[in-house]
């Protein structure tokens, strides 16, 4: 043994490794007690400094007198104090040849720690699984509790867990549908667990029906035998009672909807009634018969319908002379009628009167009234089942049920008047008034439908015509002379005019012809000629002779065009030809026309190419702030500056860029450039925040929020230099959208303004809720504006418009001024910014720049002395 010591010391390093991975405390010592070698492990239960004695470690223990009496000891528990500390140890000692030992021992502290760790970890699952809420249980095969929770045995309505444990085959008992149970198993042996299974069951001491959810998992062997199922029980009652009535109240939602359709659309006939009391079973739960009584004049209540009532539909009926009638729905059963017994005069046999109401002993029905102007013009008697009671919602869908049958017996009795009114409405929505011809809607219906059903080798030819002179009969005789014209020229129209031909008047003094089955051009040049030969004769009124004329357009389809709108295109361009050249006359459209359309086409052509080459300029137009006079903010206006016309206002593209679908693209440029711009100033020490427009094209976008941030960041801005102007129809477009997309702007620092506001339509409730900065005032409300000819009307729209974004905290922005007359108005309106042509019109970047250094202050012109010399004394009310 001392040789291997020996020869193991000489391997030192490879032995102090081995010994080290192995995780053991290990001491070798020598006959003395002296430590020859010591393994990490027991250095760091030990203070060791090789050579130590075996004495220092051990003293006064059991090693120590083993050593000295040359005895092993084999997995010997004990505990030393080591540092005021006491730890446990298993410690063997064996003994080697030369009188010296081996010693090796564990740390029992961590074993310890384990096992206190282990006993607590097993109380707190002892207490969460004796007081959670939801059961927990454990069954065998054949379905016997093995082992259950507190919670799982209150479930089942027992006392204790022996109770439980003595069911035998308790899962089979458990479900009220037992095909539960074998769906249960089905899917349980199928993929070895089952999660969310809802069921309703039986407490089984109570028998109460409640519905639970199950999550079990099957508990296997090594071998993959399954020993018993684990499994989580929750009591869903309430939830599924509240889904179950959520269901109830869905399924008769749309009932009631499809059954409402179902009887307006069949009407009074001699199966009204019946299709009611119908309806009310199917819809109504627990609702197994009724009857139906009506009034008639002399107070009689005659049954007209019923289902499942033993009385003869001809012998039920009484008078409510003496009744008193409920207004609102009453309960009754065949202990308690609402009809007291001394009004009974009629019927003095009790059974009688509950059989007239279809009352069924240990059943209950609900008698309801249907009153129409707080007259009761029938009554509604519902029963349930012998085993169905009224419960609440169930009263409560009665109650819609018979409103909603009152609603649409009174529909049905107006459905005379509502024909004649619908027939009206649909001769004002497709007649004109005036001529009784078609109108602009029912011409484009006739004309596609002309073009639809045309046949091969024939054409449609639609005719414009424009009626010559109107203006002047209007202007030197009267209105009404005008209007006796119309309607005499619609008649010669007519007179000229095939049956299969369509006649309609757009409106003012414009008529249509569609000419259907034209053979040949020649056939459309005859009815044209035919037109102005009707209206050479002279019109009169009130003894005036009327001279007039008419300007044809003509054009055939599919010969110069193949849809109905191009169609119209082609007329109205031949009938203006016709008005150019000379009164009188009709003209075919032909290709020359087309020099219009063709410009347009290479405007959209040079546009696209203008976003390719960018070709766009920005304009920058001063806000002055009035009460410093200084320039805080401008606006970018984009210009087109075209290679061969120059420099393109944007009234002449923007239209066409919005039509074309290029207005996005167009809009992100201007931004970039704008705040590219901006950036550039902010570095020069010009302190500007640039305004730039948004088309409601771009508000729409899903991501335009993103896109504006990465603008900003990737030219270096800050939010609160860049304003964005919406128009009131842009912000109120998809409301709820564009309130969450400014939200986001305006939270990281963008100013968010109004543009052109009081020019169109917008709800002041969302007004409020627009996350806006700024209130900009249209410029077309201020084009009246002047001192010597003032209109008080002008004014009071500009002064509350003021008002109200003063009221909202809002800055005011006066656009568009350009006199002495608008400045000193809104002066007065104490606007925060104006901006205009009387301060400046829009620059480039090189001419503004100059302005800024020289410009000119028109308030200076202004000499308010006091409030009543100014305009906003004027008095509006006038």
């Amino acid at each position: 043994m001392n040789a291997q010591i020996q020869e193991m010391l000489k391997e030192k390093e490879k032995f102090q490794s081995l010994v080290d991975f192995v995780d053991l405390g290990l001491l070798i010592v020598d006959k003395d007690g002296h430590i020859l070698f010591a393994s990490k492990e027991a250095k760091e239960i030990f203070p060791i400094e090789v050579p130590n004695s075996i004495s220092d470690l051990f003293a006064g223990s059991i090693v120590c007198e083993s050593l000295k009496e040359h005895k092993e000891l084999i997995k010997e528990e004990l505990s030393l104090e080591i540092a005021n500390q006491k730890i446990p140890l298993k410690l063997s000692l064996r003994l080697a040849q030369d009188g010296g030992a081996i010693i090796s021992f564990r740390d029992l502290s961590h074993r310890q720690n384990l096992e206190s760790l282990r006993q607590n970890a097993l109380e707190d699952y002892q207490a969460i699984f004796n007081n959670i809420g939801e059961g927990i249980f454990r069954v065998d095969l054949d379905g016997k509790i093995l082992k259950a929770n507190p919670a799982y045995i209150k479930l089942n309505g027992l006392d204790s867990e022996k109770e439980l444990l003595e069911i035998k085959n308790f899962a089979q008992q458990l479900y009220v549908d037992k095909n539960r149970n074998k769906e249960f198993l089905k899917q349980i042996s199928k993929t070895g667990q089952v999660t969310d299974f809802e069921s309703e069951v039986y407490a089984y001491k109570t028998r109460e029906r409640i519905w639970i959810s199950e999550d079990t998992k099957a508990i296997k062997n090594e071998k993959g035998e399954i020993l018993y199922y684990d499994g989580v029980c929750r009591d869903i009652t309430a939830q599924k009672h509240s889904q179950l009535k959520l269901e109830r109240w869905s399924k008769f939602q749309n009932q009631l909807i499809k059954t409402s359709k179902h009887l307006l659309k069949a009407g009074y006939d001699m199966k009204f009634y019946d299709r009611l009391i119908e309806a009310a079973i199917k819809i109504l739960p627990a609702i197994e018969s009724g009857v139906l009584f009506i009034r008639n004049n002399r107070n009689y209540f005659r049954a007209v319908s019923s289902i499942n009532c033993d009385m003869p539909i001809s012998e039920c009926g009484f008078t409510s002379k003496g009744l008193k009638l409920p207004k609102k729905p009453v309960i009754v059963n065949s202990n308690m009628m609402f009809i007291k017994a001394s009004h009974l005069k009629n019927y003095p046999d009790k059974d009688l009167i509950e059989k007239i109401f279809c009352c069924q002993e240990e059943s209950e029905t609900i008698i309801f009234p249907i009153i129409d102007a707080n007259r009761i013009i029938a009554l509604f008697s519902l029963s349930t089942s012998k085993e169905s009671k009224l419960a609440a919602d169930i009263l409560e869908m009665s109650h819609i049920f018979i409103t909603t049958i009152a609603v649409l017996m009174k529909r049905i009795q107006l459905g005379n008047e509502l024909a004649r009114s619908n027939a009206e409405l649909t001769q004002l929505a497709n007649y004109d008034s005036l001529t009784m011809l078609p109108n602009r809607s029912f011409f484009l219906t006739n004309l596609q439908r002309a073009i639809d059903y045309n046949l091969p080798n024939e054409s449609v030819t639609l005719i414009f015509l424009d009626v010559d002179g109107l203006k002047l009969v209007n202007d030197s005789i009267g209105h009404d002379a005008g209007d006796s014209l119309l309607k005499e020229v619609a008649e010669r129209l007519r007179s000229c005019m095939r049956k299969t031909d369509a006649i309609a008047r757009l409106g003012g003094d414009e008529f249509t012809i569609i000419v259907k089955n034209v053979k040949s051009q020649e056939d459309s040049i005859n009815i044209a000629k035919k037109i102005l030969r009707s209206l050479e004769p002279p019109f009169n009124f009130n003894n005036n002779k009327i001279f007039v004329s008419a300007s044809l357009g003509l054009a055939q389809y599919p010969e110069h065009a193949d849809n109905a709108t191009d169609l119209i295109k082609r007329a109205d361009s031949a009938m203006y030809h016709s008005k150019n050249i000379s009164k009188g006359r009709y003209s075919f459209y032909t290709d020359n026309l087309k020099e219009k359309a063709s410009k347009r086409m290479r405007l959209e052509q040079d546009l696209k190419r203008a976003i390719r080459e960018h070709e766009f300029v920005l304009h920058y137009q001063p806000r002055i702030e009035l009460k410093s006079n200084k320039i805080k903010s401008v606006e970018a206006l984009v210009r087109w500056q075209h290679p061969e016309r120059g420099l393109i206002m944007p009234n002449d593209f923007i239209p066409l860029a919005e039509e074309i679908g290029i207005i996005d693209e167009l809009g992100k440029m201007v931004l970039i450039q704008a705040c590219k711009q901006a950036k550039i100033w902010q570095k020069e020490g010009k302190d500007l925040r640039v305004a730039v427009n948004l088309s409601v094209k771009q508000l729409q976008q899903v991501d335009i929020v993103e896109q504006i941030f990465e603008v900003l960041e990737n030219n270096g801005l800050e939010p609160s230099q860049l304003e964005l102007e919406i128009t009131e129809s842009a912000a109120m477009a998809n409301i709820e959208s564009n309130i969450s997309k400014l939200d986001a702007l305006k939270d990281a620092g963008i100013h968010i303004a109004i543009d052109d506001f009081g020019t169109a339509y917008s709800s002041l409730n969302y007004l409020k809720r627009l996350p806006i900065s700024s209130l900009k005032i249209d410029k077309s409300f201020l084009e009246d504006i002047q001192k010597d000819n003032f209109n008080p009307k002008d004014a009071a729209i500009i002064r509350s418009i003021a008002t109200l974004g003063k009221n909202l905290d809002l800055h005011i922005v006066a656009e568009g001024i350009e006199t002495i007359d608008q400045l000193e108005f809104v002066n007065t309106l104490e606007c925060d910014e104006v901006q205009g042509y009387i301060y400046s019109k829009p620059l480039s970047v090189l001419d503004l720049e100059g302005y800024l250094g020289n410009r000119k202050n028109p308030m200076d012109k202004l000499n308010l002395k006091d409030p009543s010399d100014n305009l906003i004394g004027v008095n509006l009310a006038n």
